[in-house]
């Protein structure tokens, strides 16, 4: 059975939007036939937490061992976890709330104080990825 391989795009592929099967485009030797990619139809939902924690102990290992992967969802999880924690502390700023996006811009550009605020906000609960 031939697999197709996937067809180079003029703009780039939004990971953290969950509409593309990123995984099996890009790992081509970890999912050898275009299945179990997180982002296709599945029968119960799953977190990308849980996707991730089960694939780290497959049984034939090529998941945890394989850097580029581990780094890709771990890149994905912070990406989601900063921009949750940002949303929340923008949530909670009274002065912010009513803010659209380009004057929320202004105002972290206007403020050099402002983004590592947001920044610790985010970092009081870290990501893991681990084995077994």
């Amino acid at each position: 059975m031939d697999v197709p391989a996937p067809s180079i795009r003029a703009t780039p592929i939004d990971e953290a939007a969950g509409t593309q099967r990123i995984f099996a485009m890009a790992f081509l030797t970890l999912y050898p036939f275009g299945q179990a990619d997180f982002n296709a139809p599945c029968q119960r939902a799953v977190t990308l937490k849980e996707y991730t924690h089960y694939l780290m102990g497959y049984k034939d290992g090529r998941f945890g061992r394989h850097p580029q992967w581990r780094f890709l969802v771990f890149n994905i999880l912070m990406c989601r976890k900063s921009a949750k924690s940002a949303r929340y502390y923008v949530s909670k700023a009274s002065n912010m709330t009513s803010l659209n996006r380009e004057e929320l811009g202004d105002t972290l550009n206007s403020d050099p104080n402002l983004l590592p605020q947001i920044m610790r906000q985010g970092s009081s609960h870290g990501v893991r990825l681990h084995r077994g």
